[in-house]
């Protein structure tokens, strides 16, 4: 699903969690999400989100959560098999105070380089070669822009995680929500949600 403006929507099924994420599109806010890259995004998992974690699964009880930062601006946090709703949408808010109070020695800086790296260069079978090397075809993306990104990774430091607080908080204050789940946990928290539909209506 496209999440490219204020759009705040449910659609209920029976069950006792939801699946829930709040989106951005690459214009959102003024453009700014557009200088964000995959190596950014990747970072801000690693670091802001695992900063949150514990809030959402350890205490809150969903069984996961994501984020995800396209070289287009195209960015999300979501959760999923989540019993809270609003809970879960104020803990996205504390990331960006997290990302601007970001600390980290030499050792904690190189797990997350190491963290990040073994997500962009994973070992792939001849079938996902083929399939990355088409994308990046048709996406215009070359070996010296790869390299680049990677360069950024292993040069990156604490204050270049700081810096990425604002484009979190632009993807936060694009205010679009899609839920899907239990319809009585939706009403509960109806007031974050500007529709309520059956899904299978």
């Amino acid at each position: 699903m496209c999440f490219l403006s204020a759009v705040e929507d449910d659609r209920t099924v029976d069950g006792d969690i939801l699946q829930h994420g709040k989106a951005a599109g690459g214009q959102t806010a003024g453009g700014n999400l557009n200088a964000c890259t995959v190596k950014d995004g990747i970072i801000i998992g690693q670091t802001g989100l695992g900063a949150v974690e514990d809030d959402l699964r350890v205490k809150g009880g969903a069984y996961g959560c994501m984020s995800g930062f396209g070289k287009s601006g195209e960015s999300y946090f979501c959760s999923y098999r989540d019993p809270h709703l609003k809970s879960t949408l104020q803990v996205y808010q504390g990331i960006p105070a997290y990302l601007r109070g970001f600390e980290a020695d030499e050792r904690e800086m190189t797990k997350y380089i190491i963290g990040t790296i073994s997500d962009m260069d994973t070992p792939l079978n001849p079938s996902a070669k083929g399939i990355r090397s088409l994308s990046a075809y048709m996406s215009h993306v070359t070996d010296a822009m790869i390299q680049k990104e990677r360069d950024q990774v292993v040069d990156a430091q604490p204050e270049d995680i700081r810096a990425l607080a604002a484009l979190v908080e632009a993807v936060l204050a694009a205010e679009s929500i899609c839920v899907v789940g239990n319809a009585q946990k939706c009403k509960d928290d109806a007031e974050v949600l500007k529709e309520l539909c059956n899904l299978f209506e």
